[in-house]
């Protein structure tokens, strides 16, 4: 059995995407205002090695909890100095008791910062995604299980610049915790994930902080 698509996910991709792009256009503007230097500024990018435990309701099957590793790259950039929007690809892998699985995903994904904790975000995405399931003791290893469509994610995430000096940007590493969600018709999939991101900030450039004078038009060194 293939794994169904649901028919809803490229009209909730399109919602998602119209309502994210109608929110940045307003912030862009907001966004060209001198701001001091920090480290979570301009664009990002970054990968992520963690690992996930994989539960599954199936309507026909008791699936045990699925471990493995989890691998995801993302890019995006800061709007504000509160909210931020980026794109994010990964999967992996799991096993439990006579169970395997592969799964993975493309998300659109927006993080909220609050101003009392700089470097702690809210991370929110949506997106399309599958995963397939596979009894390695079964008589008939050809039948696949597993769903595809939809694909949501919660999380939180914490930014730390063990080398930052005082500039805008930087290296950071970035422990976070989510909860991802796969609904299905056959299978429902929960996926408990736990990672850690090295992750580099460009930055702003000079023009856009809020620095004296003799540092915001200086020239750089040769």
């Amino acid at each position: 059995m293939r794994p169904r698509l649901s028919r809803s996910t490229p009209q909730a991709l399109l919602a998602v995407t119209t309502i994210l792009t109608g929110i940045a256009a307003p912030l862009a503007v907001e966004a060209q205002e001198l701001v001091p230097p920090a480290p979570r500024q301009g664009y990002y990018m970054g990968f992520t090695l963690g690992g996930a435990v994989n539960v599954n309701a199936s309507v026909d099957d008791d699936i045990d909890p699925l471990t493995g590793p989890l691998f995801v790259g993302r890019i995006g950039e800061m709007v504000t100095d509160w909210i931020g929007f980026g794109l994010l690809v990964g999967g992996g892998f799991g096993q439990g008791g006579s169970w395997e699985s592969g799964f993975g995903g493309l998300m659109l994904e927006t993080q909220l910062v609050p101003p009392v904790l700089p470097h702690l975000a809210a991370r929110i995405g949506v997106g399309a995604g599958g995963i397939s399931l596979t009894d390695t003791e079964a008589v008939d290893q050809d039948v696949l299980k597993g769903t595809g469509g939809a694909y949501y994610a919660f999380g939180v995430s914490y930014d730390l610049f063990p080398f930052y000096d005082r500039g805008s940007g930087g290296l950071g590493v970035v422990p976070s915790a989510q909860v991802h969600y796969m609904p299905g018709e056959l299978v429902e999939a929960w996926f408990f994930v736990a990672g850690l991101e090295i992750a580099w900030w460009t930055g702003l450039d000079r023009d856009k902080l809020d620095l004296p004078f003799e540092e915001q038009y200086r020239r750089d060194e040769e």
